[in-house]
């Protein structure tokens, strides 16, 4: 029997229990990923009402508004991020308030 690598066993769990965050239509399936993601140091990131970050948020429309406090402001996250521990694993993609 193989020893593995737990950092990679890990990754690969992170990534099957994101694969059915990203297919889950219930509020109570992503409630208790949520919090199950919570317990073992990943974080879900919904930017929501934050002033958008490039170098965080991934934009994936804009919003027109015209209300000059909402320009570049996240107006919702189309698919949440995560965190690992602070390390990101998945950027979240937002829909950015504009001023027209």
């Amino acid at each position: 029997m193989m020893d593995s690598d737990p950092s990679v066993e890990r990754r690969l769990l992170l990534d099957l229990l994101i694969y059915a965050w990203d297919r889950a239509r219930s509020a109570g399936v992503w409630e208790r990923l949520s919090v199950g993601l919570a317990g073992v140091g990943v974080e879900v990131v919904r930017p929501d009402g934050e002033v958008f970050d490039p170098i965080a948020h991934e934009a994936g429309g804009v919003e027109p508004t015209s209300d000059p406090l909402l320009h570049n402001t996240v107006a919702e996250t189309e698919s949440v991020g995560f965190l690992d521990r602070g390390r990101v694993i998945r950027e979240p993609v937002v829909v950015v308030y504009r001023l027209i």
